[in-house]
């Protein structure tokens, strides 16, 4: 702004109520154009000292800083008057052009948009009833506070804790397999878990990406395993067994087999003797 036109501006203290109310009526006017239009986004100019500025589309930008200079130095308002009307006169013809829902339109529309709440109301409900995590949901498990040897898969569910994740693991493994119960539950101290911990990531903790139970009716008998997909078909659990058979010996081996436990079986060549089930040819 020029020097002198500095020296003319209206002092702040002294800018007039019928200033600020004409700013305040071509703000409403512009948002009034800019809802009509479908508008998210709008113009915000604030090309003068104050504070204050008017909402516009982008067409009517150098109207509208024209109409704040003049409002700024004179106090006169009638260029934002006349901005004002120009945008009333806009959205009323928008309004009038555009086809406007009918009464019957809009209460079809609350219609549907109360139906729509129930229905996600009724999905949430839905999906609170399969559990968590839901099946769809796969996860993994940072053992925070946990330090363990970096070197080890193998992690014996020692602690209360480290039993609940593995039971956790345990309904993961219900919810692919479709069984009916969980395999593992933390309470029942006849089972012992162990975590498989995840050789993808590299953290400065254990995760947990699979578990195991194991009971010895009479002697140690593998019940259950359960890997994660993202460590399945990369070899992981052939690196795991020999840690497995370091804590339990050449146990026994529960069946049905699925096609992965095959394949262990047949590439680590285990004896019929530690098969509870006979293997199946694929």
């Amino acid at each position: 702004m020029p020097k002198a036109e500095q020296q003319e501006s209206l002092d702040p203290a002294e800018v007039p109520e019928h200033v600020l109310t004409s700013v305040e009526a071509c703000t409403v006017a512009g948002m009034k154009a800019l809802r009509s239009l479908g508008f998210t986004k709008d113009l915000v100019l604030q090309l003068c000292d104050r504070w204050y500025g008017v909402h516009v589309l982008a067409g009517y930008a150098e109207q509208a800083a024209e109409a704040l200079k003049t409002a700024e130095l004179h106090a006169n308002t009638d260029a934002l008057a006349e901005l004002a009307q120009t945008l009333d006169t806009l959205a009323a013809h928008v309004v009038r052009a555009l086809p406007q829902p009918s009464a019957r339109a809009k209460r079809s529309g609350k219609r549907q948009a109360t139906l729509r709440r129930e229905r996600v109301a009724s999905q949430r409900r839905e999906l609170a009833s399969r559990g968590s995590p839901p099946p769809f949901n796969i996860c993994m498990f940072p053992l925070l506070g946990d330090e363990g040897d970096r070197g080890r898969l193998v992690l014996p569910a020692t602690t209360p804790r480290l039993r609940r994740i593995v039971e956790k693991i345990g309904r993961q493994f219900r919810r692919e397999g479709q069984y009916d119960v969980i395999p593992f539950e933390s309470n029942d101290h006849r089972q012992h878990g162990i975590l498989l911990l995840t050789s993808k990531f590299h953290t400065t903790f254990p995760i947990a990406s699979g578990a195991a139970g194991f009971s010895k009716p009479d002697r140690w008998q593998l019940d259950w395993i359960w890997l994660h997909p993202y460590e399945r078909g990369t070899g992981y659990l052939n690196n795991a067994w020999d840690e497995l058979e370091d804590l339990f010996g050449l146990f026994l081996i529960d069946g049905p087999y699925s096609a992965a436990m095959n394949a262990i079986i047949r590439r680590r060549g285990i004896p019929k003797d530690r098969l509870t089930h006979p293997i199946t040819q694929d």
